[in-house]
């Protein structure tokens, strides 16, 4: 069993997936860590290319390549990679990311630190440095009646159900962080399921959030792993 499995989605963006994949090149072990690549369904000439590139940089020792026959939206796509490898952690990649140096290590080690966070997630940026929010509240009454008023009265009033929270500086918890770049224990999975295919494409890291957080398991950032 791999310590780290990396589920990179892929939906027509081959240029921008391997960007993110050069990113994590040089940080991943092959005896503990696995990449497995999932496009889902593109169409276009996504494949050829991830062929061609894992051949001519001798990618095959840390990186599969899982070609589905339908698109079934985000949470079935990661679903299948998931379901390809054993993996004491799994960590959910958006193709449009670029991992910084270090990180893997950082959030391993946070994870290890904390055995009651069942999901970690990084600090997300803009390429300039500039943070992007990516930790939140549930969603509530509350939150829904500032989303609808936009007045600086009512946020004021009820800033404590605001659903986004603002970046901060040290490791954090929260109710529910973006699945644009996310750790989830195995244990976690084998708990409460896989992520709920319904979902097609946002919201389903909300529900799984809440799902993990009822059965007793902390969502939290650690903004040092950009």
């Amino acid at each position: 069993m791999k310590k780290l499995a990396v589920i990179i989605l892929n939906y027509r963006t081959p240029q921008l997936t391997l960007n993110c994949l050069d990113s994590l090149a040089l940080q991943i072990n092959a005896e503990q860590h696995h990449v497995i690549l999932v496009d889902n369904a593109s169409g276009d000439e996504s494949v050829t290319i991830f062929k061609q590139t894992i051949e001519q940089n001798h990618w095959q020792q840390w990186l599969t390549l899982l070609v589905s026959e339908t698109n079934g939206g985000f949470s079935a796509g990661n679903n299948l990679g998931i379901k390809a490898i054993e993996a004491e952690v799994y960590w959910l990649l958006n193709s449009d990311t670029l991992v910084l140096p270090g990180t893997i290590d950082l959030l391993l080690t946070t994870l290890k630190e904390h055995p009651k966070v069942g999901l970690l997630s990084p600090r997300l940026q803009w390429p300039d440095g500039e943070p992007q929010i990516s930790c939140f509240r549930f969603h509530s009454p509350a939150s829904e009646m500032i989303a609808g008023a936009s007045t600086s009265v009512i946020t004021k009033l009820f800033q404590s159900f605001d659903v986004p929270i603002p970046v901060r500086d040290e490791l954090n918890f929260y109710q529910w962080t973006s699945f644009a770049s996310v750790l989830i224990r195995r244990d976690v999975f084998e708990q409460i399921g896989l992520m709920d295919e319904f979902y097609f494409l946002y919201y389903e890291d909300v529900d799984f959030c809440r799902r993990a957080y009822q059965a007793g398991w902390l969502v939290a950032n650690f903004p040092q792993a950009r």
